[in-house]
């Protein structure tokens, strides 16, 4: 899945960021970048809140969740779930 960063700003000038598609910490590279590009054109933020996903989030937003799935339908020759 590729990487992107969905920017919302509210009508106070509060600004909500969303770096969708990253692993571990590259979202806080990006999001230093994102700074600095804004800080080139005269706009200074200060986050008041960092949320961090979870592993299940990034791993479905990265596309690996699927990989994972479709290793396991491998080694069990296709058959998906066994039955207990």
């Amino acid at each position: 899945m590729p990487k992107k960063v969905e920017v919302v700003v509210a009508p106070d000038g509060r600004i909500e960021t969303n770096f969708i598609g990253f692993l571990g910490d590259e979202c806080f590279d990006e999001a230093e970048k994102l700074k600095r590009a804004l800080q080139a054109v005269g706009l200074e933020i200060d986050p008041a809140e960092v949320v961090k996903k979870g592993p299940e989030r990034i791993a479905l937003e990265t596309g690996q969740a699927e990989e994972e799935e479709d290793a396991r339908k491998a080694r069990s020759g296709g058959r998906g779930k066994q039955p207990k």
